[in-house]
């Protein structure tokens, strides 16, 4: 608590809070991981947000965001279309043509038709 009641005095001086009003990036780090530890420790957010003069939803937002900035995101790397490349075509007749361009896929087509 004694780290709660520090927080607070940081946040109190930083003058009058409304909102929108905001509060330094390390700051808010070191209260986020605040909020962390307390919660593993049992503590609401309405605890945490009174030890720390904040509004409940600030530090679930901050929670929130931390949380999103250090989430992995799956990234698909997929090859460079060319045009005039070779393309799959399946024909409503069931044939499949594959490693043909355009023009050769739809003359073979016409071939089979």
């Amino acid at each position: 608590m004694e780290r709660g009641s520090r927080l607070r005095r940081r946040v109190w001086a930083l003058g009058p809070r409304g909102p929108g009003s905001r509060v330094p990036e390390p700051l808010r780090g070191e209260i986020a991981a605040y909020a962390r530890e307390r919660q593993a420790g049992g503590a609401s957010l309405e605890e945490i947000a009174g030890e720390v003069g904040l509004t409940r939803e600030t530090i679930r937002n901050w929670l929130r965001s931390a949380r999103a900035d250090r989430e992995l995101v799956p990234v698909a790397i997929v090859p460079e279309i060319v045009e005039g490349a070779a393309i799959v075509v399946v024909s409503p007749q069931g044939y499949r043509v594959e490693g043909l361009d355009v023009a050769g896929a739809a003359t073979l087509l016409r071939m089979l038709d």
